[in-house]
């Protein structure tokens, strides 16, 4: 060990920087990487954060940054959120425990917070392609100045969008370096056959048949191998790979045996779960459907645990589809499978079916095909930040036709509506909350569906105010009306339960007998559901005004879903001061028009 060691602490504290690390002989990063991982083991324990991943890139990163030079070299982290350690080298260290916290450090990398980080990267496998990008529109001198490296899980591989950029990289002979992170996982073990490929690698093989030089395998924690690979790499004027072998939870006992227990952590100082969430609500529902339907089949696209498909596929593995980072693929494959005659339940995150649309446009809709896609993570979604918001969904999917789409307000709602979607014959999107569902909503009265009709949760006589709400709103808009009674408010409630299709009969007349509707949505409010629901008065003779809440700031920062639904003010006290604000913007109105 060299005279001065850094501790723990003064890692962190950012007193040995960047340009004092790269002044160590290459076989002193070894101990920096252990003392790395043992700072971050602490920090993370006490405030929450992506832990295996993490653990298991220390060294990776250190000798990326001993040797190249960033931010002249670029670095493309894929997925983002194995960049703590980048985080800690570039001088962020000191803010290390503040990471995904309201105000904190991003859990993935983000420009606006440095310029070592080049890429806001929280889907992945996009890496490949930025990076093919950023070469082609570098002057041809410049391309041994400044190497554009992508930083790629094997799981962030088996993208569809990474082998179309490995296809064109290697047409073009774009000089991209690939780190190939190869741990044999995304959150859950990996699969597919290019993880059985990348166990078996030649010299020759499916990347040197694209036109790249491939080099590999390597000890992806040996920080002196790496330097010297990735020194004479530097010298490489044509696509390159350097596939390492990783090992996601390296150092930290418990995350090795069990890295996807320990993908992410919550902090000791953080609530811990007091009631179920959605998506344990789905997951116990979804085997009820199984064992009552044999016909019933499950997709996850890399998230079994994480979309509550994990407790089918353990139970009925034959039954469940796990298709890794693919959501294209995921849909397009339901197709097939409700073409064979399945009930298919394809579960996703809401702020990944994006990269979906088209085939749910193209393979789904344009069919007129049964099929259930369940999204959780609908709204705000706490921790990740503005690349993991679920809110778009409503305006992306709800101009479609052939499309049932529902919003459960408590986990007894989430199982009939998963229920009832399973007998329909047409496609049915459920969408529901990262969020646990508290006693209150546990406890009102289920009524059956009506096709395109809600359901009233509060109401009282002369109330000249509507609420409506969609989802987990719910329970924000009661607490809304116990601020708003104590004001001699009254308001009624009413949860829409369906987001399409509207009932113009039913809401026509509903609405009309107010004078103020607001609606409330935790999604983006332009081209929401709120506007559509609007929509449906134009001609009607009575008509209310409508004030429209939801998420107006759709690139959200990253904190606990509490803190997210202050910054949208949509939470109870938010919406009922908005409400009381905006009635009383129209009474005085009134009054001022009388004069």
């Amino acid at each position: 060990m060299m005279e001065g060691m850094m501790n723990n602490n003064e890692i962190l504290e950012g007193k040995f920087p960047l340009a004092y690390i790269k002044s160590l002989p290459a076989q002193q990063l070894a101990d920096v990487a252990q003392r790395m991982r043992s700072a971050m083991v602490e920090s993370l324990l006490e405030s929450g954060g992506h832990f295996s991943s993490n653990l298991g890139t220390i060294e990776l990163t250190l000798a990326l940054h001993y040797v190249f030079n960033s931010p002249r070299d670029k670095f493309l982290f894929d997925v983002g959120h194995q960049c703590y350690a980048h985080k800690i080298i570039t001088g962020r260290g000191e803010a290390f425990a503040s990471i995904r916290q309201f105000g904190g450090l991003s859990g993935f990398t983000r420009p606006q917070e440095s310029e070592h980080d080049i890429l806001s990267s929280g889907h992945a496998s996009v890496s490949l392609s930025v990076a093919a990008g950023m070469v082609a529109g570098q002057a041809l001198e410049m391309r041994k100045q400044e190497r554009v490296l992508a930083i790629i899980g094997d799981a962030g591989l088996s993208g569809g969008i990474a082998f179309e950029a490995l296809n064109h990289i290697g047409a073009m002979g774009l000089p991209v370096i690939v780190i190939l992170n190869d741990n044999q996982m995304s959150i859950a073990p990996g699969c597919g056959a290019l993880h059985e490929h990348l166990a078996i690698l030649e010299d020759r093989n499916f990347f040197t048949t694209l036109g790249f030089e491939y080099w590999g395998d390597y000890d992806g924690h040996d920080c002196a191998l790496m330097v010297d690979l990735f020194t004479k790499a530097k010298a490489v004027q044509r696509p390159l790979l350097i596939h390492l072998k990783t090992q996601k939870g390296k150092g930290y006992p418990a995350a090795e045996i069990d890295p996807i227990a320990y993908h992410g952590i919550t902090g000791k100082g953080q609530a811990k779960a007091s009631a179920p969430s959605y998506t344990q609500i789905f997951s116990e529902a979804l085997v009820g459907l199984a064992q009552k339907h044999e016909d019933v089949v499950a997709i996850t696209a890399a998230m079994p645990s994480g979309t509550g498909v994990d407790k089918l596929e353990k139970l009925m593995p034959q039954r469940c589809y796990d298709v890794g980072i693919a959501e294209q693929h995921a849909v397009a494959f339901a197709s097939g499978l409700a073409l064979a005659g399945k009930r298919v339940v394809v579960a996703l995150y809401a702020t990944f079916l994006q990269r979906a649309v088209d085939q749910v446009i193209h393979d789904v809709v344009m069919q007129r095909l049964p099929m259930i896609i369940t999204l959780d993570r609908a709204g705000v979604v706490a921790g990740d930040g503005e690349s993991h918001q679920g809110v778009y969904d409503i305006a992306l999917l709800q101009s479609l036709p052939n499309l049932i789409f529902l919003a459960p307000a408590s986990g007894e709602e989430l199982k009939l509506m998963l229920s009832w979607a399973s007998e329909q014959s047409t496609l049915v999107v459920i969408r529901y909350a990262k969020a646990e569902i508290p006693d209150a909503q546990l406890k009102i009265p289920l009524e059956p569906l009506v096709l395109g009709v809600g359901v009233f949760w509060h109401r009282v006589e002369d109330a000249a105010i509507l609420l409506v709400s969609l989802g987990s709103l719910a329970i924000e808009v009661e607490r809304a009306i116990e601020y708003l009674g104590e004001r001699n408010i009254a308001v009624d409630h009413c949860h829409a339960r369906f987001i399409k299709p509207l009932n113009v009969e039913y809401w026509q007349s509903l609405l009309a007998k107010y004078s103020l509707v607001v609606t409330l949505e935790e999604a983006v409010v332009d081209g929401g559901w709120g506007v559509q629901l609007a929509s449906l008065m134009s001609m009607a003779q009575e008509r209310p005004r409508f004030l429209h809440l939801g998420v107006e700031s759709s690139l959200l920062p990253h904190g606990s879903r509490d803190d997210l639904l202050r910054f949208c003010q949509l939470d109870g006290t938010s919406i009922a001061q908005r409400v009381a604000s905006y009635y009383q913007y129209l009474d005085d109105k009134s009054s001022a028009d009388v004069v």
